[in-house]
């Protein structure tokens, strides 16, 4: 079984891997590939990690310590699902939308985890393509997705652009562009473009 480890756990990494490869198990620095992500519930009180949000994002299960010891103890590994710590948090974020938060410490907390949950991964939901199943585009192991942002108070600038090729079942591939000011949603310069044939380098 192949897992990965991820923030401060009651022992070492390296304690964990040596234990974890004495009962012939591996373990791995990324979480591509792995049975399950093995974390701290303070971890993700804390708003996790990229790794947190991949695993996330790949329906990996992310597991508490205890099923390590657990499973040493018995012999054998314990069901994944009894050991289960973010099963009430989504990729696709949570709370308040991060374009509507006002700039307090609270809201900037929230902000760092909702992008965090959010992943790379996700479609917009302005371009109502998730409905149709879509996804980002992905070609050797690039994600076509781009989100940036631009805030400089001195020169009153605050705004953001996303970009996505997404790709849809049975359809031409997607181009998603939006581009506007934070928390002026309403007056955003937004496309949605259907395209035959793309040609990516």
């Amino acid at each position: 079984m192949l897992m990965s480890l991820m923030g401060r756990l009651s022992a070492s990494h390296q304690y964990w891997r040596k234990e974890i490869e004495k009962h012939g198990g591996k373990v791995a620095n990324h979480v591509i590939g792995v049975t399950c992500l093995i974390a701290s519930p303070a971890e993700r009180e804390r708003g996790g990690s990229s790794k947190l949000a991949e695993a996330m994002e790949r329906g990996i299960p992310v597991i508490s310590e205890a099923w390590l010891k657990d499973s040493i103890e018995k012999q054998e590994p314990q069901p994944l699902e009894a050991y289960d710590i973010v099963t009430d948090l989504a990729p696709d974020g949570k709370g308040i939308p991060w374009d509507k938060m006002d700039p307090s410490e609270e809201a900037l907390e929230s902000l760092s985890a909702e992008l965090k949950l959010y992943g790379k991964r996700g479609v917009h939901n302005d371009t109502r393509l998730q409905e149709r199943g879509g996804t980002i585009f992905e070609k050797d192991g690039v994600l076509y997705n781009c989100a940036f942002s631009r805030c400089d108070l001195g020169k009153k600038l605050n705004d953001y652009c996303v970009i996505q090729l997404i790709s849809v079942p049975e359809s031409n591939l997607n181009l998603y562009y939006k581009k506007g000011k934070v928390g002026d949603d309403p007056n955003a310069e937004e496309r949605l473009e259907e395209r035959r044939t793309w040609k990516l380098l």
